[in-house]
């Protein structure tokens, strides 16, 4: 349906119905996702500064449209934060990266 909604309307399927349950999983998603954020810390005004720039990697690095490359990028930017973070902190111990992402 997204690559040609009309085809997908000429051959039966109900493409605003699919919209709408497209959009309510969507917001489903995202909710059950913001409890469980909820439980992990406080939430507030800046809540999500330190995970924006990470999950624009992994969409940008895995690409929208591959499932799989997506996984692969979450995997591997983790992977290198964590021997990043690891190193950093064995050779500077006041460093602000290292000291932000052992905190959470």
């Amino acid at each position: 349906m997204v690559q040609n909604r009309i085809m997908a309307g000429a051959v039966g399927i109900n493409t605003e119905k699919v919209d709408r349950y497209t959009y309510g999983l969507g917001c489903g998603i995202a909710g059950v996702a913001g409890s469980a954020f909820t439980m992990i810390g406080s939430t507030g005004p800046t809540s999500g500064q330190l995970y924006i720039v990470d999950t624009f990697l992994v969409v940008v690095f895995g690409g929208a449209a591959s499932l799989l490359g997506t996984i692969a990028s979450a995997f591997s930017i983790s992977q290198t934060q964590s021997t990043w973070s690891s190193s950093c902190r064995a050779r500077w111990p006041r460093c602000s990266r290292c000291s932000r992402s052992s905190e959470s």
